[in-house]
C-alpha cells in the first residue's frame, strides 16, 4: 500500500510575494510533509527554535485553520505542527510573532507557498 504521507517542499515569502522571510524559512524543517487522511489533507510543519514562538496562525484565505501540536523535540527544541488544508491548496498565510532576548517580533503576513497544490491523495503527487 502507498505511504500515507509524502514530503513536500515550499517557500516562506514576504507579503510582496518576491522576497523571502528568512526566519520563517530558516527556522523551518524542509521539506514538510503531506498526510492523507479520510477527510482533508493535512500539512505537518517542523520548527525550529520552539520556545522563541509566540504566536503561529495559518489561515487559508481569511479562515483562520486549527493546529495541532502533533510533537515536540526538547533536545533540538523542535516542535512538529499539523494543519488541514482544502484540496488544491496552493499557499497558506502564516501570521506569527517571536520573543527572543527579551524583544517581541510580530511577522503579519508570511506566505507559505508549496511546490505543488495539496491534495488528499498520492497519486496527485510528483514527487
Amino acid at each position: 500500500s502507498a505511504p500515507n504521507s509524502r514530503p513536500i517542499d515550499f517557500e516562506m515569502k514576504k507579503k510582496d510575494g518576491t522576497q523571502q522571510q528568512f526566519y520563517h524559512y530558516a527556522s523551518s524543517v524542509k521539506p514538510a510533509r503531506v498526510i492523507f487522511t479520510d477527510s482533508k489533507p493535512e500539512i505537518e510543519l517542523g520548527l525550529q527554535s520552539g520556545q522563541f514562538w509566540r504566536k503561529f496562525e495559518v489561515y487559508e484565505g481569511d479562515k483562520k485553520l486549527p493546529i495541532k501540536l502533533v510533537s515536540y523535540d526538547t533536545v533540538k527544541d523542535y516542535a512538529y505542527i499539523r494543519f488541514s488544508v482544502s484540496n488544491g491548496t496552493k499557499a497558506v498565510k502564516i501570521v506569527s510573532s517571536t520573543h527572543f532576548n527579551n524583544k517581541e517580533e510580530k511577522y503579519d503576513y508570511t506566505l507559505m507557498e508549496f511546490a505543488q497544490p495539496i491534495y488528499n491523495s498520492a497519486d496527485k503527487f510528483k514527487t
